[in-house]
């Protein structure tokens, strides 16, 4: 099993890959030692790091990763009395034993590499009016319940939970919600003052685009 998991792990990386995967994992560590804000978000920071390089790259073992994420994060989230962030994090908590069930019979034996999936137009309209209409209610929800920065608290939770079923559906357009979720994310955790977050959502914001890229790639093989 260990042998299994170092495999998907480290093997199969191009050189360009591996010093890009290691250039964004030391920024994460680079940026904690200019700002050592919080030992707690340092941890859920290079724990996710690893995790969406291991996404892109399409590894069923970035949900051990995912799982140190948002085990911290829970904790962190709730602290700051962010409702949306919470509860989005509790649902990635479910969705990484979920995604090892629906990723582990799509998995290339050769490169060992999830097979991707892309959306049609009807896809895209569903998509767009779960996100807009599940912000306005959550938003309005969280208001009631004197939440904190509702809008954008509502906003990524929405995005999270509609970004997160693409990805165990192994569809490739997941990257592109993550894009609008971790700007947003970028410019919530800067008000909250937590760099180690920033940070985080910085290098997750790079990684879309080689995600992007990648399950593209890996599409275009498969067709």
């Amino acid at each position: 099993m260990l042998t299994a998991l170092y495999r998907d792990i480290f093997k199969g990386w191009s050189r360009g890959e591996a010093l890009y995967g290691w250039g964004l994992i030391l920024f994460q560590v680079g940026f904690y030692v200019i700002y050592p804000d919080s030992p707690l978000g340092f941890i859920t920071g290079v724990a996710g790091t690893i995790c969406v390089l291991l996404v892109a790259k399409g590894r069923i073992s970035n949900y051990l990763f995912g799982f140190i994420q948002v085990a911290v994060a829970i904790y962190l989230g709730w602290g700051y009395g962010l409702i949306g962030e919470t509860g989005e994090n509790i649902f990635y908590l479910v969705a990484q034993f979920v995604g090892i069930m629906a990723w582990k019979n799509h998995i290339d034996e050769e490169t060992h590499d999830v097979q991707t999936e892309s959306f049609t137009l009807g896809n895209w309209v569903i998509a767009l009016l779960v996100i807009a209409s599940g912000t306005l209610m959550l938003g309005l929800w969280f208001d009631s319940l004197g939440g904190n920065q509702v809008w954008l608290d509502s906003s990524t939770l929405v995005l999270a939970l509609v970004a997160t079923g693409l990805q165990v559906l192994r569809y490739r357009e997941q990257w592109l919600l993550w894009i609008v979720l971790n700007v947003i994310s970028i410019y919530q955790f800067f008000l909250l003052g937590n760099m180690s977050l920033v940070a985080m959502y910085v290098v997750f914001l790079v990684n879309v685009f080689y995600g992007y890229y990648s399950w593209s790639k890996k599409l275009e093989l498969e067709n």
